[in-house]
């Protein structure tokens, strides 16, 4: 009998066991999915030559390259230069680290993106980019040499301007990021429930949400159905006026409209993005004007809602409705 009792309360421990480090095993098969995605990236680009301004197949500049990566291999969009880049990343007040002195392993998390100085003031010179990659090691594209896997000294060497954490982690956070005064304070798109002193991981979740919105908006404008696709849920159901739409049919009617179309403009605007843990609502407006293969042009102005989730890291859509309002 006390044999049976001690058997049991072994498989109860240890069943505890296991599920206490289930965080803990998630976080490192994420870490670990993500490193060998960035060097999936570095392998495709490492005879890249670097080239200032460049955006090509042959030449690509620091921005460029991160840009790339974010977007080929995580479906994140974001914008081109690493001063817009940097810009746009502090609208969500997403600055995980703010000195040289915390560039190591343990404030790191793989995915973040290094801002340095390339001058020697503060206030101004030009910034360069490269991605965390763990094992202190980074990766980036350089002047004179191009796409290199190097050690974290490079970055410690240069003026840190900030450390930005798109992909999330579960590093030590930092509850009051600071912001460059050289850059004018602009008002958040966000909801408000991400403004203020929070989390990082709260605030990269925005982010990540938002970037989900943007890479789909990008699919638009290049006509891109492999994108359009990674960006939703293969469970994901749309409404529009009334009739659902499941998965296979949303990607068969992009792909119908894809293929009519030579050219599309839009201009949108996120009025709301709410986050909830794994779980996030996203409201919009947005004009199109569409120009088909034919030279027909057609316009319209839409209300949109989002549903998403966060699964084995990414965010994906699970549910859209559109409200055509004119």
């Amino acid at each position: 009998m006390n044999h049976s009792w001690q058997t049991r309360w072994r498989r109860v421990l240890l069943l505890a066991g296991v599920l206490w480090s289930l965080p803990i095993i998630s976080e490192g098969n994420e870490q670990r999915r993500r490193s060998a995605e960035i060097q999936s990236a570095f392998q495709r680009y490492k005879e890249v030559a670097y080239g200032y301004g460049h955006c090509s197949a042959t030449q690509m500049d620091c921005s460029c390259f991160v840009q790339k990566v974010l977007r080929g291999k995580f479906g994140l969009a974001i914008p081109r230069s690493t001063l817009s880049q940097t810009d746009w990343f502090s609208q969500y007040r997403v600055q995980a680290i703010r000195r040289s002195s915390e560039l190591n392993d343990a404030n790191l998390c793989i995915g973040d993106l290094i801002y340095t100085y390339r001058g020697s003031s503060w206030e101004g010179g030009s910034r360069h980019v490269m991605i965390y990659v763990g094992s202190d090691a980074i990766v980036h594209s350089s002047w004179p040499h191009g796409v290199r896997w190097e050690g974290l000294d490079v970055a410690r060497r240069n003026r840190l301007y900030g450390v930005y954490r798109p992909l999330g982690c579960t590093a030590p956070e930092v509850s009051e990021p600071v912001r460059p005064r050289s850059l004018p304070r602009r008002s958040s798109r966000v909801h408000p429930s991400l403004n203020g002193t929070i989390s990082v991981d709260t605030a990269a979740s925005g982010v990540a949400v938002r970037s989900v919105i943007d890479s789909l908006f990008l699919a638009w404008t290049d006509r891109d159905l492999r994108l359009y696709r990674r960006m939703w849920s293969p469970h994901a159901v749309q409404w529009v006026g009334g009739e659902r739409h499941g998965f296979q049919e949303i990607i068969e009617r992009r792909r119908e409209k894809f293929d009519k179309l030579m050219r599309v403009k839009h201009r949108y605007e996120i009025t709301g993005i709410r986050v909830l843990g794994n779980f996030a609502m996203v409201d919009l407006v947005y004009s199109v004007h569409r120009t088909y293969s034919d030279h027909q042009e057609s316009g319209d102005h839409v209300r949109e809602s989002y549903i998403l989730l966060k699964t084995d890291g990414r965010w994906l859509i699970t549910q859209n409705e559109v409200d055509q309002a004119g």
